[in-house]
């Protein structure tokens, strides 16, 4: 909102005159916090704001390594331990070298889908867009016996048009981010890789 006397930037809470030229505003309806943090007024404060360039062009984070290399190695030492004990079943089981044989080509394969995976999502764009952090949460699987936890971190986020989307998040971003943070957020194929918060 512009003061019409002077044309200064009249924030939300600026009363009811402009704090540059003493000028009586218009009375605008009161908004309460909760419809804040998504109502369009603040998305545009954030925009106009002097971080917002800086935040916008602010670098990515590098893809992990380990996405790629970690299942390529398993995969090396699947293909090898799977040869040497096919080629052991060849000698003295027969047919059933067939056994380890379709194993291996069952690790290759699935290695090869992650690796495949993991290459398409380190050289996607990185796009960029103001959001509200509404929500987020964790999903954990496993924890069995024989495996380890898996936590997934998921948050959701709302646009200025009014579109909330779930985004698979990194451990970091969910810790740092909270409900009612507007920010820059940085996405890789649905993946909030990056959040550079507004002052708004």
């Amino acid at each position: 909102m512009e003061c019409k006397e002077c044309g200064a930037a009249i924030r939300r809470d600026d009363g009811r005159f402009c704090s540059h030229c003493g000028a009586a505003l218009p009375d605008r309806p009161r908004i309460s916090p909760e419809e804040w943090n998504t109502h369009p007024a603040r998305f545009d404060e954030a925009e106009a704001g002097p971080g917002f360039g800086a935040a916008m062009s602010r670098e990515a984070p590098p893809p992990p390594r380990g996405a790629v290399l970690a299942p390529l190695l398993f995969g090396v030492v699947w293909v090898g331990m799977g040869g040497f004990i096919t080629s052991q079943f060849a000698k003295d089981a027969g047919a059933m070298f067939l056994f380890p044989l379709v194993m291996v080509i069952f690790g290759v394969g699935l290695v090869g889908t992650i690796v495949v995976k993991g290459v398409r999502f380190a050289r996607a764009p990185v796009e960029r867009k103001v959001v509200v952090v509404v929500d987020k949460r964790t999903q954990m699987s496993g924890g069995g016996e024989r495996s380890s936890v898996t936590t997934t971190y998921y948050v959701t986020v709302q646009t200025k048009a009014g579109e909330r989307t779930e985004l698979q998040a990194t451990a970091d971003i969910a810790g740092m981010v909270t409900s009612g943070d507007i920010g820059v957020a940085q996405l890789r194929l649905s993946t909030l890789v990056g959040f550079a918060r507004l002052p708004a």
